[in-house]
């Protein structure tokens, strides 16, 4: 899931305790949906709790999303930060 931002969401896991939370919570409802679509007879008769269950699992992939985009600038932005610091202190000498 979002591979192009896999190392902000590392770092999410295991510093904020609720994008730790939704990350497990989404994995679980992906099991979930995967099992109860890899069985034959719950994939027709529980067509409807699928759904829901995807349409929730999207819901936690979006949350997720917008933290690991917020984390994700909050990291550029401290890093530009950091180098104008740089070159200010440089060209102030």
């Amino acid at each position: 899931m979002f591979p192009e931002y896999r190392d902000v969401i590392s770092k999410l896991k295991t510093t904020d305790a609720h994008f730790a939370k939704v990350f497990d919570k989404h994995n679980e409802l992906d099991e979930k949906i995967i099992n109860l679509e890899k069985d034959p007879v719950a994939s027709v008769s529980r067509e409807e709790e699928i759904d829901a269950l995807k349409k929730e699992k999207l819901a936690l992939k979006d949350e997720l999303f917008k933290m690991a985009i917020l984390g994700f600038a909050l990291t550029e932005a401290i890093a530009l930060f950091s180098l104008m610091m740089a070159f200010l202190i440089l060209f102030a000498l």
